[in-house]
Formats: C-alpha cells, sequence, structure tokens
C-alpha cells in the first residue's frame, strides 16, 4: 500500500494485484452480460474493463474522518431501501467441503469489507466453471456474510469488530508516521498476517510517483 500527504490530507493507494487481469476480464464480462433485467446483452462492443461508475462516501471511525470511492457495477431498481447498489462478483465453482472453507474464510472477508464500507446490501455472485462461463447465480444478503464465516468455523471465524479494530488502528499508526506534509514524500506500508505493520519512507521515489501537478497544485486544496 502506497501513502502520502498532501495539504494536510493523508491519501492511501491499494496494492496492484499481478496476474488478476484474466479473472478481471470474467468479471467484467459478467457485468455486461447483466445490464438489463430482462434485456439482451450488447455484444456489438468489445468489454472495457477501464470504464466505471464510482460513488463517493464520507464516514467516521472513532476519531478518523474518511472519504473513499468505490467502483459500483449496478443498482436494483425494485429496491424498497435507500441504497439500491448491487454488487455482481464470479468466483470459481464450488465443489468441495475445503473450498467451502476458503470461499468463506478468504472470499466473503473481502466481499464483506468492501461491501460494508460503501454501503451496499446486496452481492449477487456468478459461480463460473474453468472455461469461464458462469453456470450458476446466487444472491448474498451482506449482513449475512459473518453468520457463513462463523457457520463454517465457528470459533475461527471473521469478526467484523476485529476487522474495524484492525482498520482503527493501522489508521492511527499511519498518522504517526507521516509528519511531512509532502505529496511527493511516498511511504510505503507491508503486513503480513501474524506480524507487525511496517513503514518505509521511501522519499521522492520515481517508482510511486504518479500525482500529476496539476492536482497538487489544485486550488480547491486551500478551501479544505
Amino acid at each position: 500500500m502506497i501513502i502520502w500527504k498532501c495539504h494536510g490530507h493523508v491519501q492511501l493507494e491499494g496494492p496492484e494485484q499481478d496476474g488478476y487481469e484474466h479473472l478481471e476480464v470474467l468479471g467484467s464480462i459478467l457485468v455486461c452480460m447483466t445490464d438489463k433485467a430482462d434485456g439482451s446483452p450488447d455484444i456489438s462492443h468489445p468489454v472495457n474493463t477501464i470504464e466505471e461508475f464510482r460513488s463517493v462516501a464520507r464516514s467516521h471511525l472513532g476519531s478518523h474522518s474518511l472519504v473513499y470511492a468505490a467502483e459500483i457495477d449496478c443498482i436494483d431498481p425494485n429496491s424498497r431501501g435507500n441504497n439500491k447498489y448491487v454488487e455482481l462478483k464470479t468466483s470459481r465453482i464450488i465443489e468441495t467441503g475445503q473450498q467451502y472453507e476458503n470461499f468463506c474464510k478468504f472470499k466473503l472477508m473481502k466481499w464483506w469489507a468492501q461491501s460494508y464500507l460503501i454501503g451496499i446490501t446486496r452481492i449477487v455472485c456468478g459461480f463460473r466453471d474453468d472455461k469461464g462461463v458462469v453456470v450458476k447465480l446466487q444472491d448474498y444478503p451482506v449482513k449475512d456474510l459473518p453468520e457463513r464465516a462463523v457457520s463454517a468455523f465457528r470459533k475461527n471465524a471473521w469478526k467484523p469488530a476485529v476487522c474495524f479494530n484492525f482498520l482503527d488502528y493501522f489508521l492511527n499508526f499511519v498518522k504517526s508516521n507521516i509528519k511531512e506534509d509532502n505529496p511527493r514524500c511516498v511511504y510505503l506500508f507491508s503486513w503480513q498476517p501474524g506480524g507487525h505493520v511496517a513503514c518505509e519512507r521511501r522519499g521522492e521515489d520515481r517508482e510511486f510517483l504518479f500525482l500529476p501537478d496539476w492536482f497538487i497544485n489544485w486550488n480547491a486544496w486551500d478551501q479544505s
């Protein structure tokens, strides 16, 4: 994770994951194929994995004021709640008990964290075979994901409170380490399960510098 401080605001950029390009394309295809509830998919244009719609949210966690954006796949026009966002996911079909345990332990936790923070209440997963063909659709209410983990792992299940406590600890750790208000000074944070969060000041390392001058000099910073 790359973090920098610009005009008093600490900003976080998630790590890139190598080898996931093919899976991202499969997910994008599912989004295109489910464009309309009762319509036919538009296959006249190639799948665009860059084009997306994002929703920006503001929230608080303890003493932290957070602003973050999330990609939104679609909405459910028939939803009765205020938030009509629906997340679309793809995953390989589950064939064994061990695969189901891994699904609940790793994938559901990531899905919950991603969806809960932006207020998404429903996930639709397309389970695919090894050829990438979706053979089954299943609904997952986001509020039920922790209970699924508990049913699969009992005492060793992941817990939302533990996730939030770690986030609070990490944000405090970030604030305590980043003192220099310099958008060209980059800090690299890393963590391994069971270990401590490590912070490395990389300075003006060109490998991680990507903020354009117009963003750094944007007059909106003077009004914040």
